[in-house]
């Protein structure tokens, strides 16, 4: 592609020289010292007691003598005509001869005369430059009538927002975890590859697809596999490319972006976070730069419907937050949304990041697959990467368990702060707040098996209490929500039956268990009062249907359900106290317990009840 000429760059550059020029004529050595009469120059040389008062230059060549007045600190300079020459000069020699003490010299040049020459100069040159500034404007002006796309050339912008690869080096079998995926988009390649097939029973390709999915879950390495196996050209943008401060802009950024899809057809329009430019149009919003480039996105959607070889996906967080338009069939005639990759693909997933980084034996992809259920590929391959930088830092020859453990907590945890000074009464608050989330943890059955439990700072926590991941499942029972609140609030009931008084570690599990909670009354409908009602972010026009006194109700039934659960983790520990006072002395001995020393101290003190 050619490179656009930054035509504005010169005019910039003549223009920052023109005010360098008037700011320096306008400066103290550019402007004309004072002018002094000729009687004056005769008095002060009369009044000068000494060398250091005054002293004269005379030009024979102008007839004209500068004088510095040293009388004050920063030298006076003066300009004096000098009517007769010869009168001049017979009076200085006199105040010689006489014994006066002052500097006094001789030159004979014609400085001033190229003085005004250069200052000449510099008024023809800034003159040059006001006449190009104005023509500028006017030719600025012209092309702006012409359209926003003359504009957007003059600013420079042209397509530099468009990535194109001629040959992608990625093809399906490099992307894991998303089998069905990639089974959507096969008969997408197959018709790029032979559209004879298809064409003749008369099928039509989809020329647009949408994916959606949570970050990091492979949508774009999808897209660049999609034109990798059907060997065409991708052309890569971002949604937020389009969003511009000048009405137009944007749409024409839009319409650069297919006439370069023209040009290397048969090929992928790939759009990332669509959403910056396709979210729903506001009722009252008229022409916005927002509205307009969606817009054009749409005619041109639409003005590619008789082009086989040019297929559109785009990618978003937000579906729902998109325009309706947008998302109908004729324009993104297919939706694919890219789940978190299950424990079999998170195998598949760990063995394609791993291929290039040497293990040892024990290292075993399945079982990590299992306990890293929530993770989507860009987190797996991270977790990788950083085991191996810890192997590195180790001056390891192979990457063992112990380092991606370690890079494990540090992802999903923090980084682990040995360094940080406690004193003993927050160590103390630490233990017995973690032994309460393990405790309770350990003891209801819907909860995952705990895996360790640290009083090591990590990241902001203080300590954590670490669960082995859970299996891989669509549902969560009310029963489980109910008990995951109890386990959240358990640290803080630890802290307040040992100590009679709680602290502020426990903010982020108030946080989680209160979001929770809300989720369970205005999302899963786990409330027998409020009932199956989805009310989750309501607008306003539903806050005025249901009423504020409904709304109050929600706000109460969460703190309810939030208090409910810190008594029941109350009842359970005391109930415990044994196991927890014990399981602190412990924690506060070791810092760190396995699972495998919690089950054991559980056993033991079953025993002596």
């Amino acid at each position: 592609m050619k490179k656009r000429k930054h035509t504005m760059l010169p005019l910039i550059v003549m223009v920052l020289l023109a005010i360098a020029l008037l700011r320096y004529l306008t400066s103290d050595e550019a402007t004309d010292p004072t002018e002094m009469s000729y009687a004056n120059l005769i008095q002060e040389i009369n009044e000068s007691e000494t060398s250091k008062d005054l002293a004269v230059e005379y030009n024979s060549g102008t007839s004209e003598a500068t004088v510095y007045n040293y009388y004050v600190n920063d030298a006076q300079k003066y300009y004096v005509a000098i009517p007769n020459e010869e009168i001049f000069l017979q009076f200085i020699q006199e105040q010689i001869l006489s014994g006066k003490e002052f500097k006094f010299s001789i030159k004979n040049d014609a400085s001033s005369v190229g003085e005004t020459i250069g200052t000449i100069v510099m008024l023809v040159y800034i003159s040059l430059v006001l006449i190009m500034v104005v023509g500028s404007f006017i030719s600025l002006k012209k092309r702006m009538q012409s359209g926003p796309s003359s504009l957007m050339n003059i600013m420079g912008n042209g397509a530099s927002h468009i990535e194109i690869i001629k040959e992608s080096d990625i093809c399906f079998e490099d992307v894991a975890g998303l089998d069905e995926e990639k089974a959507e988009l096969e008969d997408i390649v197959d018709f790029l590859k032979n559209p004879e097939k298809y064409i003749t029973l008369g099928a039509k390709i989809p020329k647009g697809v949408l994916l959606s999915g949570m970050p990091g879950t492979g949508k774009t390495l999808l897209a660049k596999a999609l034109a990798g196996e059907a060997g065409v050209s991708f052309i890569a943008t971002s949604g937020s490319n389009f969003v511009e401060m000048y009405v137009g802009l944007g749409a024409s950024r839009i319409r650069d972006l297919f006439r370069a899809a023209e040009k290397n057809s048969p090929c992928i329009i790939f759009i990332d976070e669509i959403d910056a430019i396709g979210s729903k149009r506001e009722k009252m919003s008229g022409s916005s730069e927002h509205d307009q480039t969606l817009e054009q996105l749409l005619v041109e959607l639409d003005g590619f419907k008789s082009r086989n070889d040019i297929i559109i996906l785009a990618a978003t967080n937000r579906p729902d937050s998109l325009d309706p338009a947008l998302k109908r069939p004729g324009r993104f005639d297919r939706k694919i949304e890219v789940n978190l990759p299950d424990v079999k693909g998170r195998e598949q997933i760990l063995g394609i990041h791993g291929k290039d980084k040497p293990f040892t034996e024990e290292v075993d992809f399945k079982a990590l697959s299992y306990n890293t259920a929530g993770f989507s590929g860009a987190e797996l391959a991270n977790l990788l990467n950083e085991s191996a930088l810890i192997a590195a830092k180790k001056s390891l020859s192979a990457i063992s368990s112990e380092e991606i453990e370690e890079a494990l907590r540090k992802t999903t945890i923090g980084l682990e702060k040995h360094g940080r000074v406690i004193s003993e009464k927050e160590r103390r608050i630490t233990a017995y707040h973690e032994s309460g989330h393990a405790i309770l943890g350990h003891l209801l059955e819907t909860q995952n098996d705990i895996k360790e439990v640290s009083i090591v700072p990590r990241g902001t926590a203080g300590g954590y209490t670490l669960h082995n991941a859970s299996e891989d499942h669509m549902y969560k029972s009310m029963k489980e929500l109910q008990e995951r609140l109890i386990t959240l609030l358990a640290g803080r009931a630890a802290e307040r039956i040992v100590f009679g008084d709680i602290s502020t570690g426990a903010s982020n599990d108030i946080e989680v268990a209160t979001n929770l909670a809300k989720e369970m009354i205005t999302i899963y409908g786990m409330d027998s009062e409020i009932g199956p009602i989805s009310i989750n972010n309501a607008t306003a026009s539903e806050i005025q249907i249901m009423g504020n006194e409904f709304f109050n109700s929600i706000g109460r039934k969460v703190a309810e359900m939030v208090k409910q659960a810190e008594e029941e983790a109350t009842k359970v520990l005391n109930e415990n106290r044994l196991f927890l006072d014990e399981l602190s002395k412990l924690l506060l001995k070791n810092e760190k317990i396995s699972t495998a020393e919690l089950q054991e101290l559980y056993q033991q003190i079953s025993l002596k009840k």
